[in-house]
């Protein structure tokens, strides 16, 4: 992340198959360390390494989501809250 401070857009990366079969615990490290990787350095967008499966657990989207609120607020990244 440091060659492209600020200048690129970094997106990613919770692998797809991980909605499939996860904890609500195990989908909120993966955010968390997604958002720990990247988001100070550069821009960042949060997302799947690809299609959430069909056949995922409706539940682990809703992980997803919270734990991108949790982890994704702004005063979190800049100020190591």
């Amino acid at each position: 992340m440091e060659v492209s401070r600020g200048r690129a857009v970094a997106i990613g990366n919770v692998d797809a198959t991980t909605f499939e079969k996860t904890t609500k615990e195990a989908m909120s490290a993966e955010v968390k360390r997604c958002v720990d990787a990247a988001a100070r350095h550069s821009g960042f967008i949060l997302s799947t390494s690809c299609e959430i499966p069909p056949r995922s657990d409706p539940e682990a989207v809703r992980w997803f989501m919270d734990a991108a609120h949790e982890y994704g607020r702004s005063d979190r990244i800049f100020d190591g809250a």
